[in-house]
């Protein structure tokens, strides 16, 4: 980790919490998101470039300090079924051993109406399996696609084609701001600020 990345101590371990509590955990800038199913998840909402990325790394150098396994996964490509997606990036998942599995530009996701129906969807009889999703948008209800008119391309959120569960209420989300239900958001604290300026005195 660079010099001039503040730790976020407190926001990881909000994070480890939450994950326990919910075992999947999403960072999106959507909040168009409707609690229909109860499922253990944990959604975290922001907008583009406002350091989800650097959060993702974060959590995965706090995770390589416990005793359990963790992967970044970097995008999804839906051209092989999700659990042989699975099995090629992350071997087999070990039922005693804590997993954490961590989707970076997860947006990617919303395709693979599988991966939601039934393994994020069945993550509460999985044992030991934690879930975190970083995205640039969306939800699993909604995808965005590329619609070109002339001269000009402009990406349109649509409804997917297939079902795909909402699960996410309020108090499973992290957002930008804190709230009534997370003390903590995107956003630095003013304390994580001050030590970022720190960091770079004036002349």
């Amino acid at each position: 980790m660079t010099d001039n990345i503040v730790p976020r101590t407190e926001l990881v371990n909000l994070l480890l919490q939450k994950l326990s509590n919910y075992r999947i955990i999403q960072v999106t800038q959507s909040a168009t998101i409707a609690s229909r199913t109860h499922v253990p998840l944990y959604q975290i909402r922001g907008t583009p470039a406002c350091g989800k990325s650097i959060l993702c790394n974060l959590l995965h150098l706090r995770l390589k300090k416990e005793n359990v396994l963790a992967y970044t996964i970097q995008g999804w490509k839906t051209d092989k079924h999700y659990s042989a997606r699975l099995q090629e990036l992350c071997g087999t998942f070990l039922p005693t051993r804590p997993t954490y599995l961590l989707f970076d530009e997860a947006q990617d996701t919303y395709r693979d109406f599988d991966l939601w129906n039934y393994f994020f969807k069945m993550l509460r009889s999985k044992g030991n399996l934690y879930v975190a999703l970083f995205c640039c948008y969306g939800s699993s209800s909604s995808r965005i696609t590329a619609s070109i008119h002339r001269n000009t391309a402009s990406c349109i959120i649509q409804p997917p084609e297939h079902g795909i569960f909402d699960v996410f209420s309020e108090p499973q989300r992290l957002s930008l701001l804190p709230t009534t239900e997370t003390p903590l958001g995107l956003y630095m604290s003013s304390y994580e600020f001050e030590a970022l300026l720190s960091r770079y005195p004036h002349p």
